[in-house]
């Protein structure tokens, strides 16, 4: 299993993370799921604290027309309120700087053995994206 992450996506994290105030603490992921393929095609920055009640992100998800495949977070600590039933299954992408200050991405599957867990998967850019 692994994710790909469009140009327009890989674009929106990086502009996200710029952001002067600071950068939002996270969002959506929007695309679809192919054989054991993420297809990640565009981001939906919004408050972490909408992924705690599976009705909010139901809803969300509705919004998108079943598109929602994962959630993404610039904070590098454990996402708790993504670990729970209606995450399982999906992606989830930790954003951070790396030794240069630039964008690294790590991507997980959320999953669940005795507990929710998350597993870690490799992360594919088109072309023209670089990865970290």
């Amino acid at each position: 299993m692994d994710a790909f992450l469009s140009r327009e996506a890989r674009q929106s994290l990086e502009a996200l993370r710029l952001i002067p105030s600071g950068p939002a603490p996270g969002g959506v992921l929007l695309g679809h799921k192919r054989d054991h393929r993420f297809i990640i095609e565009k981001v939906f920055p919004c408050p972490s604290h909408l992924f705690l009640t599976p009705e909010v992100f139901f809803e969300l998800d509705s919004v998108f027309e079943g598109r929602v495949i994962g959630f993404f977070s610039f904070r590098s600590s454990s996402p708790k309120n993504i670990l729970r039933p209606h995450g399982f299954g999906k992606l989830y992408l930790e954003v951070r700087r790396d030794s240069h200050n630039k964008m690294a991405l790590n991507s997980f599957v959320i999953e669940r053995e005795k507990r929710f867990i998350l597993l870690p998967i490799s992360l594919k850019f088109d072309e023209k994206g670089a990865k970290e």
